[in-house]
């Protein structure tokens, strides 16, 4: 049986793991903060910015 990811972080993003901005950047994450309402910090691996 497989658990149900949680309302905050539904896809279950972790540090480590390459996701999408909403500017379509593929960013890595590098900070996931799940106490404040899952707040997602990373870096573009495009043009190094921040998300």
């Amino acid at each position: 049986m497989s658990e149900t990811p949680g309302p905050g972080n539904p896809n279950d993003i972790q540090v480590g793991d390459i996701c999408e901005d909403c500017s379509f950047h593929p960013v890595l994450c590098t900070a996931v903060d799940e106490v404040a309402g899952v707040v997602l910090s990373g870096v573009s691996l495009i043009d190094g910015s921040p998300p």
